[in-house]
């Protein structure tokens, strides 16, 4: 694994942020945090960023992204609800020598934000799982404690990534791995506790093929195991 954890100085470092949408919004917020110099390029920008647009905090490109929009960039984010576009704004920050993180692919990016908690302004913790299940990091540094589990749970966790990125259909991909992602974290903690790995990568796997089953059987895919 070539990743390496370190704290980057982020005061006025520019960075590019392409996407608004619930990652992007997440990732804009921590830089902003940082006091990065942010640029967005985003067709829209959600409520909850336009105060701070408003405020001068950061600048907004309203539009889709184009190549020159890295022109000046040290850092930048895909994180837009596109894999192929994300994909494609990644190769282009590559081929300038720009450190970029795609938000749809664990395998394409170049660096991970953290999960932090400071104790002080000279003190910080810092909890990452690579890209695999960014919730649980948050969890995990909560805790204060890093025991099996978590090893486990993102075991399980990656295996389930690696077979979903294998199917052909971009569509149950997404869906799929949105189901998993979009369980709580406590409740993978009671169900490992209650039942064990093994048992816990059993269920939820013939759950995930069931579901995958019942996506080619449904008529343009959408979520039919979520009856009304």
């Amino acid at each position: 694994m070539g990743f390496l954890p370190v704290l980057l100085n982020m005061d006025h470092v520019p960075v590019l942020v392409v996407g608004a949408g619930t990652v992007g919004h997440r990732k804009i917020a921590k830089l902003l945090d940082r006091d990065a110099s942010v640029t967005v390029v985003s067709p829209v920008l959600p409520a909850a960023l336009t105060a701070r647009w408003r405020a001068q905090t950061f600048r907004w490109i309203p539009r889709n992204y184009e190549e020159r929009d890295l022109d000046g960039m040290r850092l930048v984010v895909a994180a837009t609800n596109s894999a192929a576009a994300n994909r494609a704004v990644v190769e282009d920050a590559r081929a300038r020598g720009i450190l970029a993180q795609d938000a749809s692919s664990r395998d394409s990016c170049d660096f991970q934000m953290m999960a932090e908690h400071w104790e002080s302004p000279f003190l910080v913790a810092a909890v990452s799982t690579t890209g695999i299940w960014p919730g649980a990091a948050a969890a995990a540094l909560g805790e204060r404690t890093l025991d099996a589990k978590w090893t486990h749970l993102l075991a399980m966790m990656d295996s389930f990534r690696q077979w979903i990125a294998g199917l052909d259909d971009p569509g149950l991909r997404a869906a799929l791995w949105h189901d998993l992602r979009a369980r709580p974290v406590r409740q993978w903690l009671d169900e490992y506790e209650d039942e064990g790995i093994e048992r816990l990568t059993i269920k939820i796997g013939e759950r995930l093929e069931q579901m995958a089953r019942d996506w080619s059987l449904s008529a343009g895919g959408g979520q039919p195991w979520r009856k009304n």
